[in-house]
């Protein structure tokens, strides 16, 4: 009885060390630059871009990632909005990340945090949206953070804060410029998009 117990651990390990070499193989790894662009299996990376217009009606503006077939990875998400200058840029915060619609992180859970200036050089013109989420992943390429989704990612962009007592509304025509980096199945169509009205559904643009 102890040999056949054994026996069965013994096989239990191996089957386990079996899966784990196997998914090793199946995932793609990132160059030295730690930008993922080799991605093994039917998974590929996209780089979309879109502008924004606030019609200065509301205090959030949302930004919407689809994809027609999933899961899909958020795994970089950048904001722009010049040529306004920095002191209204620095005001944008992230209030809430919402996973197909169905789960949400909202600023209760992590204090609405402010966008991180994105780039090396200082210039606060831009922000890394994704360095605000609090809760990542590391993506079948091997990107160290990213988020996941079976079919759409939505990002709440609150201006002056997330309260009633804080926010404020966007100013009229303040062009936001957005870049997001997205790992999803080869097969799908991807798309983003942005608006001040939350629960579009689709991108039509």
């Amino acid at each position: 009885m102890r040999n056949r117990i054994q026996l069965v651990l013994a096989l239990a390990v191996v089957v386990i060390v079996t899966g784990a070499m196997g998914s090793s193989t199946v995932l793609g790894l990132p160059p030295s630059s730690g930008t993922p662009t080799q991605v093994v299996g039917s998974f590929g990376t996209i780089v979309l871009a879109t502008t924004f217009t606030t019609d200065g009606s509301s205090g959030y503006v949302y930004l919407y990632v689809f994809s027609t077939a999933g899961p899909l990875y958020v795994e970089r998400a950048i904001v722009g909005a010049e040529p306004f200058p920095p002191s209204l840029f620095a005001r944008i915060a992230l209030s809430a990340v919402w996973y197909d619609e169905s789960i949400s992180i909202d600023d209760n859970l992590f204090d609405c945090p402010t966008v991180v200036p994105a780039s090396p050089t200082g210039q606060p013109s831009f922000g890394d949206i994704m360095f605000s989420v609090p809760y990542v992943m590391v993506d079948p390429s091997g990107a160290t953070h990213a988020v996941s989704a079976a079919h759409e990612m939505i990002f709440g962009l609150a201006y002056s804060g997330c309260t009633l007592t804080t926010n404020k509304n966007y100013p009229s025509g303040f062009p936001l410029e957005f870049e997001v980096t997205v790992l999803a199945p080869t097969a799908s169509t991807v798309s983003i998009c942005a608006s001040e009205t939350f629960g579009l559904g689709t991108c039509t643009s």
